[in-house]
């Protein structure tokens, strides 16, 4: 898993021989990581928002016409590797974000 500095952590040694390995962590929902994001965000000064059914594509429509510059993505797939993907929505151009570091990607990321 990431640390909070983006370093990887070394993985956890194997149980001796006859010994029963410990059940892996709870991984935590997407719902519950899409759920505190967008606070976290307008805790970063960030305007946020969230949208969680229908059409992705509607969904970047409403984005754009609402006046928003950056989408952020988080799926099975970006919770996994700890990230999450920003689309610049005026070119459509898409990135890969370390989650610990979005915030300060956003605010750093041009206009």
């Amino acid at each position: 898993p990431l640390l909070s500095s983006g370093i990887r952590r070394a993985p956890a040694p194997k149980p001796p021989a006859g010994t029963r390995a410990p059940a892996p962590a709870p991984r935590l929902p997407v719902a519950a990581v899409l759920h505190a994001c967008p606070g976290f965000l307008r805790r970063a000064g960030l305007a946020a928002e969230q949208a969680w059914r229908g059409n992705m594509k509607k969904r970047m429509q409403k984005a754009d016409a609402a006046g928003a510059r950056y989408a952020v993505i988080i799926g099975d797939d970006e919770l996994a590797a700890g990230e999450a993907t920003v689309k610049r929505l005026a070119t459509g151009e898409q990135w890969r974000v370390a989650l610990d570091a979005l915030a300060e990607t956003l605010l750093g990321a041009p206009r």
